[in-house]
C-alpha cells in the first residue's frame, strides 16, 4: 500500500508540474507568407530562348527552395531590418515546402498578429530582394563579358569565305545574349516571387496542455515505480537484517540460561 501511495503522489506532482509549466506558457499569433519558384517572366523567356540564362531555381525540388529561403544569412538580414536578434527570427519563423508545388510557405509565430504578419512579409521580402540583387549582379557579369565578346568579334576581318559567315553568326548570338542578359539585369527573372503576403489574423497557437499533463503523468509513473521500487528494497532488507540480528542475539543468550 505503501509503494501505490508513492507512485500516486509522485504522479499527481508530475502532471500538477507540467500543467503549470503548460499554464505559464503565452499563446502566440501565426501569420503566413508565401513564395513561388516558377518560370522566368515572359519577356525574359522570349529574350532569351535558345540558350540557358537567368535563374534556374524552378529546377529545384521543393526541398532545396526551402533549405534556401531557410538560409540562416536570411534570418541575419531580417533581423536587421525588424532590428531583433537573428536567434529572435529564428525562433519565430519556420519555412516549409509544399509537396509536390513550387510553394514555399513562412510562418511567423509571435505575441501579435500585427507582428507575426510583419515578421513574415519582411523574411520573404528580404529572400527576394537578395535574390534579385545576387540575379542582376550575376547578369552585370555576364553582359561586361558578352559585350568584350562582340567587340572582338566586330574587329575580326568578314571576308567572303565560310569563315566569315560564322563570325556574323557567333556575333548575332552575343547580341542575342546580350539582349537577354540586359533584360535580366534591369527588371530580373521574377522567380521566386511573393505569392501570398502575410496579414494580421486571429489564428493562434495555444500551449498543448494535454499533452504536456500526460506526459508529465507518464514521466511521474515511472519515477514513482522506481522511487516505490528502491523504498521497498531497503526495507525489506532492513526486515531481513533484523531478523538475522534477533535470531543470532537469541543464540549468543542460550548458554547463559543453562
Amino acid at each position: 500500500m505503501r509503494r501505490f501511495l508513492i507512485v500516486v503522489v509522485i504522479t499527481l506532482i508530475a502532471a500538477g508540474l507540467a500543467a503549470a509549466f503548460s499554464s505559464a506558457q503565452k499563446s502566440h499569433k501565426v501569420a503566413t507568407a508565401s513564395l513561388v519558384f516558377g518560370q522566368p517572366r515572359p519577356e525574359i523567356q522570349v529574350v532569351s530562348s535558345g540558350f540557358s540564362s537567368g535563374d534556374q531555381s524552378s529546377q529545384f525540388v521543393p526541398g532545396t527552395n526551402a533549405s534556401l529561403v531557410s538560409a540562416d544569412d536570411i534570418a541575419r538580414a531580417t533581423a536587421g531590418k525588424l532590428k531583433v536578434s537573428p536567434s529572435e527570427v529564428r525562433d519565430s519563423v519556420k519555412v516549409s515546402a509544399q509537396q509536390s508545388s513550387e510553394i514555399v510557405q513562412v510562418q511567423a509565430s509571435r505575441p501579435t498578429a500585427a507582428e507575426a504578419a510583419q515578421f513574415a512579409n519582411t523574411y520573404v521580402n528580404v529572400y527576394v530582394d537578395r535574390t534579385r540583387a545576387a540575379e542582376r549582379g550575376r547578369a552585370l557579369t555576364v553582359l561586361r563579358s558578352l559585350h568584350a565578346q562582340l567587340e572582338s568579334a566586330r574587329k575580326v576581318t568578314t571576308t567572303r569565305n565560310s569563315f566569315g559567315s560564322k563570325s556574323a553568326a557567333a556575333a548575332d548570338q552575343l547580341r542575342s545574349q546580350i539582349a537577354a542578359e540586359t533584360a535580366l539585369a534591369r527588371v530580373g527573372s521574377g522567380s521566386p516571387s511573393v505569392a501570398q503576403t502575410a496579414s494580421p489574423s486571429d489564428t493562434s497557437t495555444a500551449p498543448k496542455t494535454s499533452r504536456n499533463v500526460l506526459f508529465g503523468a507518464l514521466f511521474g509513473l515511472v519515477l514513482g515505480i522506481g522511487i516505490a521500487g528502491l523504498v521497498g528494497g531497503r526495507r525489506e532488507g532492513d526486515d531481513y537484517d533484523g531478523g538475522i540480528g534477533a535470531r543470532n542475539g537469541s543464540r549468543e543468550r542460550s548458554p547463559v540460561g543453562v
